[in-house]
């Protein structure tokens, strides 16, 4: 046991990676309801041009949507096309993206380190659980990280100089590497947008100012780099506009200019958010990272300048989304990576014994993961019991934990083993069993966050939203129209089915139950109320 990750450099071990996550991230993907706002918000854009054939233009019932560019779209609409469209399909591509995700660090890391290096950040990326839940998603930001990530990987290849190259040979690397990278960051923002052009630029600013100047970069390159990601924003905004004109444009910045200046969508929250959520929420690179932190000597000159790179990745993530008004849990999502690798550099260098464990890292992986076993265990036992909840002043929330869900007291036996996993993992690293403490500490988080995927999910998600989608489902088979009156839902256009010229003359409205105060409903007949939603037909 002691030389299991040793002994993955005598199988293919990129196989080894691509079959744990195929493991974790596909599995089950389809289990639950796509959740409102973001999951069904690409979904029905992919639907959308499947159904008008409009490929060009991305939109929201039909109407043009100036928010988001397509490609991720483009992708949902592909896997619909071939698989359905379903949930599955929705999110089959972020898990593809989880997969290469995982090849591309395990590639960085056996390339700048060793294979250990590099099975360990893979590992780490898979288990660690935000990104574990994230590439589970059907959200955009993976396949937008995972762009920008390999754009920066190329231009830190043109950033470091063998000495031992001809000029002409060097001249050629760093012009293919400027390709490479320009093309990785058009499509980061055909993907989501031009803030990816902001993170490249400020990572590589802060590299430079940290290296004080002395980065290989020279003129053409820059020139090379912006060229070519204009002319991919340029064939793109010239498709995108067809039809439009400058409107899109005009309405695409304000939007970008919208979720840095204000709380867009009511998405607001203190400026130490990001920091709070990717302590909890990364567990365990989230403990393991702090151990990075100390310079080790005898890091060659491109290990050292990787670790620079990817602490300047992570300061400017956290600090650009940290300032920015809008708080939405994956926006810092691009932390997820440089989080990852400096736990990864930690666990390689004690596993390599060149540094020692620290105490404080068993504290910070106990208490951690007491906390999350304590968080989902009292909640399993609480719903289990049905334990009367203290008075919740928010009629719907009140409404909505009516919802008939299966609880059983018996799971509780999941967040029990993960924490005596995690014990057992610290006791095994005291003991200098290097290999097995690690080895169990990837297993018991990755089994945890699958098992808490899998379970408590569907659970949630029949407290939030499931009566409104059944509801959408079942009417949808009418061919008719659906309303969200006095909230906003994209649930309505994609679970409804919504078509540009319904074939029934049917309107049916959604409201909820704290609103119906609020809202007109003199056109509206009562249909029933179920969890906290209210549904209507219009007379």
């Amino acid at each position: 046991m002691n030389d299991i990750f040793k002994r993955l450099a005598q199988f293919p071990t990129r196989l080894f990676v691509i079959v744990i996550g195929a493991g974790l991230f596909i599995p089950f993907l389809g289990h639950v309801h796509l959740f409102d706002w973001d999951e069904i918000n690409f979904a029905e854009s992919a639907r959308e041009m499947l159904v008008s054939g409009n490929f060009h233009q991305v939109q929201i019932n039909f109407q043009p949507f100036f928010e988001k560019p397509p490609l991720f779209m483009w992708m949902q609409a592909l896997c619909m096309h071939f698989l359905g469209t379903d949930e599955f399909s929705a999110r089959f591509p972020n898990a593809i993206f989880g997969i290469l995700t995982m090849l591309l660090t395990y590639n960085i890391g056996k390339h700048y380190f060793s294979v250990t290096f590099g099975v360990f950040w893979a590992l780490l990326m898979a288990c660690s659980f935000l990104p574990f839940f994230y590439f589970k998603s059907g959200i955009i930001d993976p396949v937008f990280n995972y762009f920008i990530f390999l754009s920066l990987y190329w231009l830190f290849k043109i950033s470091i100089k063998d000495e031992f190259e001809s000029g002409k040979t060097l001249r050629k690397k760093m012009m293919r590497f400027t390709v490479y990278s320009a093309i990785a960051c058009g499509l980061a923002v055909l993907t989501k947008g031009p803030v990816a052009i902001l993170i490249i630029v400020l990572v590589v600013t802060s590299v430079g100012i940290w290296n004080r100047g002395r980065i290989t970069f020279n003129l053409s390159s820059f020139i090379t780099w912006f060229v070519i990601v204009t002319l991919i924003i340029s064939i793109w905004l010239s498709y995108e506009s067809k039809g439009i004109g400058v409107k899109f444009l005009k309405e695409f910045f304000y939007y970008q200019v919208r979720l840095f200046t204000t709380a867009d969508a009511g998405h607001a929250g203190p400026v130490y958010y990001h920091f709070v959520l990717l302590l909890l929420g990364c567990f365990p690179a989230s403990i393991l990272l702090w151990g990075a932190f100390k310079r080790n000597n005898e890091d060659t000159i491109h290990q050292l300048l990787l670790k620079r790179w990817m602490l300047a990745l992570l300061s400017v993530v956290l600090i650009l989304f940290s300032i920015t008004q809008t708080k939405i849990v994956h926006y810092s999502s691009l932390c997820y990576l440089p989080i990852t690798f400096l736990a990864a550099y930690y666990m390689h260098k004690v596993y390599e014994g060149k540094k020692k464990w620290h105490w404080g890292m068993s504290v910070g992986l106990f208490l951690l993961a007491l906390l999350w076993a304590t968080a989902i265990g009292g909640a399993m036992y609480i719903f289990a019991q049905k334990i009367p909840l203290p008075p919740i002043n928010d009629l719907f929330a009140n409404e909505a934990l009516k919802a008939k869900v299966y609880w059983n007291v018996k799971e509780l036996i999941i967040p029990s083993l993960f924490l005596f996993l995690i014990i057992l993992s610290i006791i095994a690293i005291h003991f200098n069993r290097k290999a097995l403490a690690f080895g169990i500490l990837f297993m018991a988080s990755g089994i945890f966050a699958s098992l808490i995927a899998l379970l408590m999910a569907p659970r949630v998600e029949r407290y939030s939203q499931n009566a409104m989608i059944d509801f959408l489902k079942k009417a949808s088979i009418e061919d008719c129209r659906f309303e969200a009156r006095g909230f906003k839902s994209y649930a309505i256009y994609y679970y409804g089915q919504m078509s540009p010229t319904p074939a029934s003359n049917k309107t049916f409205v959604i409201s909820k139950i704290n609103l119906i105060e609020k809202i007109d409903t003199s056109d509206l007949t009562m249909l029933y109320t179920k969890n906290g939603f209210v549904f209507f037909q219009k007379k």
